[in-house]
């Protein structure tokens, strides 16, 4: 839906707009996953951004990384511990 909504402020010419749509977006977009969305993010900052805006769009997509690995990783964790007891459980109610 981001990608929509910044392609068609790109084309009305609302650039920096445009840059708070990918901004925003990037929150809900993992880069592993969602990578034609960071592909075009980094194409418009070719086309029209400059040094800054493409680090400052790199800097987030490391963020937004950081981000997901901290909350898979959780998961993981989650996962693992509930499997454990589960294997407990179960282990105990054949004895």
């Amino acid at each position: 839906m981001c990608l929509k909504y910044a392609e068609l402020e790109t084309k009305l010419g609302e650039l920096e707009r445009a840059r708070t749509v990918f901004s925003h977006g990037s929150q809900m977009s993992d880069p592993r996953v969602a990578k034609s969305y960071w592909k075009a993010w980094q194409e418009f900052e070719v086309r029209h951004g400059n040094e800054d805006s493409f680090r400052e769009m790199l800097r987030i997509k490391r963020s937004v990384q950081a981000q997901y690995n901290t909350h898979v990783s959780y998961y993981v964790l989650v996962y693992t511990i509930n499997t454990f007891y589960e294997e407990m459980i179960v282990q105990n109610s054949q004895t």
